[in-house]
């Protein structure tokens, strides 16, 4: 299997591919013959050793050819030369922009103007002024996906809340609409958004297969929107929890995202089922969850509580899902945010850990209803954790944990102690938790 770390290559140096020998066991003695071609133009040929363990072979090849397009082939050989299997990756190489958009597929995650970029937006239907890009800046959102439900900006507009975007730090996603109509106003002011230091994303598609749309039309509606917006731009398709389960057609999309509204009429522990798929049907794409905070909840009865905001959000975490976007029409839900700014400053914390691009590790809980993710961090090990259900006393045990050690609770100002490779806790009804493990220091073999 061969994984670019780009959706397209750019201005990178090097083009870097992840080789990947899938099954069990990897015999000593595995070589990898690779061959890069432009177009029918033979570039590189070589042959490398497998490293020893895990089956995988990091590739490096100067990005010196120029713009256009490109395939790799590569061919696994045993020691004796006999052919074991291969694989071929197309992929593009295009000109520079300086606010391109692509998706870094070693680490799942938005790769904006050069720099890795996870989002924590609120969706405002309308356009929204100054003041409220500010107001929202002001408390931790980063972005803003705008829905308009008729009719399209001025440019004058579009130029106002691109530049709002530049003075507050904010990025925009835009919707148009629903339908061929949405998705034609949306190419008409294309190229006022492209190359844009403040505009993220194209969100073309929502909730479509509710719709009754085929998975042909949605192809046909990508490749529409894609010809327009041109290949260093992101597209962003949402659907709602029905269309997740239905597995809707998300293989034309950068940025691949669920609405799941959970209260009051379903478990709130739902989101991890939902959002869990999501994540499965994203790959190596990034994934987002909007979350469910006023807005529509008005028309459900009643708000989440504080709590309630805080686990839904950490079930998005433990399903490896990171993008977190909010339905929350300030001022109209102005009291939650407090609540959301506090998570943000949290959020803020655990992707300073590198989370998302740490692999998994195995670890054990007592209790089925406690979600969570174990992750090899840099400086250590972590696990985030949620509680589904009521409160509950749970042990976690893992390989990796020592037999006599200490775990910080992170946000909580407190530690466990670890003993014979497990620790215990408590959880408060819905509660969350972030234990860390720091790294252990290497014991010296003759001074046990």
């Amino acid at each position: 299997e061969i994984t670019p770390e780009f959706s397209y290559f750019s201005d990178e140096k090097e083009m870097r591919f992840r080789i990947t020998v899938n099954g069990g066991e990897k015999p000593d003695g595995l070589a990898v013959h690779h061959v890069l071609y432009k177009d029918a133009a033979r570039l590189d040929e070589k042959v490398q050793v497998l490293p020893s363990g895990d089956g995988q072979l990091e590739l490096a090849l100067p990005n010196q050819s120029g713009v256009g397009h490109y395939r790799l082939e590569v061919t696994l050989h045993d020691a004796v030369k006999a052919r074991l299997g291969d694989a071929a990756c197309a992929f593009s190489v295009l000109r520079h922009e300086d606010y391109e958009g692509k998706i870094n597929l070693w680490r799942h995650s938005i790769q904006f103007a050069g720099k890795e970029t996870f989002m924590w937006s609120n969706i405002w239907e309308g356009l929204p002024s100054d003041e409220s890009v500010k107001l929202m800046a002001e408390n931790g959102f980063n972005g803003v996906l705008i829905m308009i439900h008729s009719g399209s900006p001025t440019p004058d507009e579009i130029k106002d809340l691109l530049a709002a975007g530049q003075k507050y730090k904010v990025n925009f996603i835009l919707w148009l609409g629903v339908g061929k109509e949405g998705i034609d106003r949306l190419i008409q002011v294309a190229p006022l958004l492209r190359n844009q230091a403040s505009f993220l994303a194209f969100w073309g598609l929502d909730e479509v297969v509710t719709q009754g749309w085929s998975d042909a039309a949605i192809d046909d509606a990508a490749k529409t929107l894609r010809q327009a917006i041109g290949e260093n731009a992101l597209l962003f398709h949402n659907e709602n929890d029905y269309g997740v389960m239905q597995r809707a057609n998300f293989r034309n999309d950068d940025i691949i995202s669920v609405d799941h509204y959970t209260i009051p009429d379903r478990e709130l522990a739902s989101v991890s089922l939902v959002v869990g798929n999501l994540k499965k049907q994203a790959g190596n794409k990034p994934a987002c969850f909007i979350a469910q905070s006023t807005g529509n909840a008005y028309c459900y009865g009643r708000e989440p509580t504080p709590l309630e905001h805080e686990n839904q959000i950490y079930q998005a975490f433990t399903c490896d899902v990171w993008n977190i976007s909010f339905l929350d029409n300030i001022p109209l839900g102005a009291e939650n945010l407090p609540t959301l700014k506090r998570l943000r400053t949290e959020w803020d914390q655990l992707l300073a850990l590198d989370i998302p691009a740490a692999p998994p590790v195995p670890a054990f809980c007592s209790d089925r209803d406690i979600r969570f993710l174990a992750r090899k961090i840099t400086k250590g090990h972590v696990i985030v954790s949620v509680n589904n259900d009521d409160a509950t006393p749970v042990c976690f045990d893992a390989p990796w944990l020592p037999k006599a050690g200490v775990v910080e609770v992170l946000f909580e100002n407190r530690t466990l102690p670890v003993r014979d490779g497990a620790f215990t806790d408590s959880y408060g009804r819905l509660q969350r938790h972030v234990y860390v493990l720091a790294e252990q220091p290497a014991r010296d073999s003759e001074n046990p």
